[in-house]
């Protein structure tokens, strides 16, 4: 994935949603991958942040600045200078 079209979906999201979280689905929207992906990472990961925002119907949220420091450190998506 082009670490373009992550920062530019992720601006996009700010000035449409305006939302400090994100659910799962969001995460995978931003990365361009699948919902499953996410998931793994998830499971896989003990350091991926935790879904502590729980909203609508018990689906957890994740903190956005959290997921995108996360996503950042791990070498995912290469930070903006």
């Amino acid at each position: 994935m082009s670490n373009d079209i992550f920062w530019e979906r992720l601006e996009q999201f700010d000035e449409v949603s305006g939302s400090k979280v994100l659910a799962l689905r969001d995460i995978a929207y931003l990365m361009n991958c699948s919902l499953s992906k996410i998931a793994n990472w998830e499971y896989r990961y003990d350091d991926f942040p935790d879904g502590s925002y729980i909203l609508d119907f018990g689906t957890p949220r994740y903190d956005k600045q959290e997921i995108v420091s996360w996503l950042v450190e791990k070498s995912i998506v290469e930070e903006v200078k």
